[in-house]
């Protein structure tokens, strides 16, 4: 499996004289010209309380074990070493930068650890500098010296004349995916409440095995807190105008083509529901009208401003013929899971669906009535199980960890079985 992600990313394992090698600290052999070490620590799903002891006794014995790493490397002939504390779903902040503090037990205490290290001579350019350069060649600013973050998709640089975004392999592709998606709004001419809210590209390039972008920095930050009304009010406005700039396509992908790309990875008992519900749901939502969505439009992709909604980021899942209401909904239910510490699969279970068969609330009438459309409690149903396929079906696409039972069972079945349970008792 490395093998082949190397090998997608433009590199491959070799035996001998390495760029980089991986290894446990006692692994290491010295003859790269850099080494990483990863450590981290077990998660237990046990309770709340052992779940916070072992949060705290672990990433206290993680700092010592990341040490004890870092001594090992430089034994092994490495001149120089780096430790990087990370969490999953947290943004790994490097040295070049300094940003506020969140307080979150997953900020402050984190699991997870890299030790890099470096032989000595003269350091060879970083692909980040080699980006940075042709960026500032290509856009007339300087693109050096920004606060550096380190994202599931690649590295982010906040510059002073915009935001640069490095990715390989997969980070490279949702570059590319994110240009193109611009570019198809860019053309569809969207209204002003979509436009200033946009951060348009100003150039992007290709270096090795790198694809870099740099984009309008657009004001504000990221909204850590809950949902509140003025950002409900100007997301209901935004999406509306998106949604609108992407009418006249066709439709991305019917939720029986998305039930039967979640099937292949359920059991043979799971395939005949998924595959019969898919067809199910793509009868009572056909007749809807498609447009333009921006794919993952939740809290971490949002930048308020004077607590008003100043900014859209992460485009790379974007694209016109879609449902409606699928950015609405992602929206509602990633902010309850969020709120509750859980899995999306169990906010759609207690949340989502209880909410769509009520018929919704005033937000969801709002929206419906704002595209002329005409809301009930089954269509509104209906469109929550076709943005759960579509989602689950994009995670599985991009991310080779969701295969795993760990995700599988929260985030699939789980929802599948809610909602079997719903039909039979029907």
């Amino acid at each position: 499996m490395l093998a082949a992600t190397l090998a997608a990313a433009g590199s491959e394992l070799v035996d001998d004289d390495p760029d980089v090698e991986i290894a446990p600290a006692g692994g290491l052999r010295g003859d790269a010209r850099v080494g990483v070490i990863v450590l981290d620590v077990s998660r237990p799903s046990a309770s709340r309380f052992a779940q916070i002891a072992s949060r705290v006794l672990g990433s206290f014995a993680l700092r010592h074990r990341a040490a004890a790493a870092a001594r090992a490397a430089v034994a092994r002939g490495y001149a120089q070493t780096e430790i990087l504390l990370w969490e999953v779903d947290e943004t790994l902040r490097l040295p070049r930068g300094v940003t506020a503090l969140r307080l979150d037990p997953k900020a402050l205490l984190p699991i997870g650890a890299l030790v890099i290290a470096r032989n000595a001579g003269r350091p060879a350019e970083t692909l980040l500098d080699a980006a940075a350069r042709s960026a500032s060649a290509a856009s007339g600013t300087s693109c050096h010296g920004g606060t550096v973050l380190l994202r599931q998709a690649g590295i982010v640089s906040l510059e002073s004349g915009g935001v640069l975004r490095v990715g390989v392999g997969s980070g490279a592709s949702h570059l590319r995916e994110q240009r193109a998606a611009l570019e198809l709004l860019l053309a569809a001419e969207p209204e002003p409440v979509v436009t200033q809210r946009v951060p348009w590209l100003i150039a992007h390039g290709e270096i090795g095995l790198a694809a870099w972008s740099l984009e309008r920095r657009l004001p504000g930050s990221v909204w850590a807190r809950a949902l509140e009304q003025k950002i409900v009010a100007d997301s209901l406005d935004f999406l509306v105008a998106l949604f609108a700039a992407g009418g006249s396509s066709e439709p991305r992908a019917a939720p029986a083509q998305d039930a039967e790309a979640v099937a292949r990875f359920c059991r043979a008992d799971e395939r005949s529901r998924l595959l019969e519900l898919g067809r199910l749901v793509s009868k009572r939502v056909a007749s809807l009208r498609v447009g333009f969505a921006h794919g993952d439009f939740w809290l971490e992709n949002l930048l308020v401003e004077r607590g008003r909604l100043s900014g859209v980021i992460d485009w790379q899942s974007a694209a016109p013929g879609r449902l409606p209401f699928l950015d609405l909904l992602h929206l509602q239910v990633t902010a309850d899971a969020r709120r509750r510490r859980q899995h999306l699969g169990k906010s759609i279970v207690d949340y989502l669906l209880p909410w769509a068969r009520r018929g919704g609330d005033d937000v969801a009438a709002a929206y419906a009535s704002r595209l002329a459309l005409e809301l009930n409690a089954k269509l509104l149903e209906a469109l929550v199980v076709a943005y759960w396929l579509d989602y689950v079906a994009r995670q599985l696409e991009s991310y080779a960890d969701r295969a795993d039972e760990n995700w599988l069972q929260p985030n699939v079945r789980l929802v599948l079985s809610a909602l079997a349970s719903q039909r039979a008792g029907a």
